[in-house]
């Protein structure tokens, strides 16, 4: 179980429903999943008031917790703290037990220990998120539909360094205004998009 502790950068294109499924017909399509997010913290939402995530994520039979930092934007990329484990079904059992972010021996409860303290927690939000990776100029982009009761959110999600983003965004742009897929920079997560449906 080794943990991927990074500065994940981004760009996170808010898409509507015609360019999604035009995205799909334009670019081949290397995989496709479902995503089931579930998110955990304590009955005052320190967590969720100070911009972190608690997240475990099912994909594929496979299980990963990571806790995720505040997002911080600059010239459309997206910048965030991530820390990332896989998880074993032993450590899954371990979770589901769990109370407090100390019986939990994994590098993300750790780090949000330092920050916040031994939160006591319990999952307080879930949702799907249906992905698929298109290949683009060898670059691969994440297509994901994600549903939260009878709403839908479109985006494109694009993972690399930052110098590689800043450089070759523009291409993009371009690409994607040639196909006459519409688009606009993503502000919001989909965590912060999901609570906001449930509260409404």
């Amino acid at each position: 179980m080794m943990p991927m502790n990074e500065l994940e950068s981004e760009i996170k294109l808010t898409l509507d429903r015609a360019g999604w499924l035009k995205l799909q017909r334009c670019l081949p399509i290397e995989q496709q999943f479902e995503q089931k997010n579930h998110f955990y913290d304590d009955a005052a939402r320190t967590l969720s008031n100070s911009h972190w995530a608690l997240r475990l994520r099912e994909q594929a039979g496979r299980h990963f917790l990571a806790a995720k930092g505040p997002a911080e934007y600059s010239d459309h990329v997206v910048q965030r703290q991530e820390i990332e484990v896989e998880l074993s079904s032993d450590d899954l059992e371990l979770i589901q037990r769990a109370k407090a972010l100390n019986e939990l021996p994994f590098k993300p409860c750790h780090v949000l220990i330092e920050l916040f303290g031994n939160l006591e927690v319990s999952p307080f939000f879930q949702f799907s998120n249906f992905r698929m990776v298109l290949n683009w100029e060898q670059e691969l982009l994440e297509l994901d539909q994600s549903l939260c009761l009878s709403q839908e959110r479109y985006e494109l999600e694009w993972e690399s360094n930052p110098a590689n983003l800043k450089q070759k965004f523009p291409q993009l742009q371009s690409w994607l205004k040639a196909n006459e897929i519409n688009f606009s920079a993503s502000n919001s997560g989909k965590l912060s998009w999901a609570i906001a449906i449930s509260s409404s």
